[in-house]
């Protein structure tokens, strides 16, 4: 179900998925974002992020203590574990359909901060 849903997003990115199966459609709805991603210029990790890379960026202000001295994100592993609380103290976490534990969130947060966008490519 869900690559069908890719499928359409390659197809309104403008990639003709005539001869594709739903699966290399999807694959093709990645690559178009990623293209995009880089074409104007999104940082492609969390590490590449700065207080001045952003104009609305709060690296080092936020809204409580927990924010504050954190003005740049290093990527090592105490600061992909502080990510990771983060993310699972977020509100919106509970209502992901994957279940979110430390174990499944880890790693998607070290690739945010340390991986590259291309490994997602198959």
């Amino acid at each position: 179900m869900a690559y069908k849903r890719f499928a359409r997003i390659a197809q309104a990115m403008g990639v003709d998925t005539t001869h594709m199966t739903d699966v290399q459609a999807a694959e093709a709805a990645l690559a178009a974002s990623i293209r995009l991603l880089r074409d104007v210029g999104i940082p492609e990790k969390f590490t590449d992020v700065t207080q001045d890379s952003y104009s609305k960026n709060r690296l080092g202000k936020g809204p409580t203590s927990y924010y504050e001295g954190q003005k740049t994100i290093t990527g090592d592993a105490a600061d992909v574990d502080r990510i990771t609380n983060h993310v699972l103290g977020d509100a919106c976490t509970p209502g992901n359909p994957k279940e979110c534990t430390f174990t499944t969130v880890r790693p998607v947060v070290d690739h945010c901060m340390n991986g590259d966008l291309d490994d997602l490519l198959s």
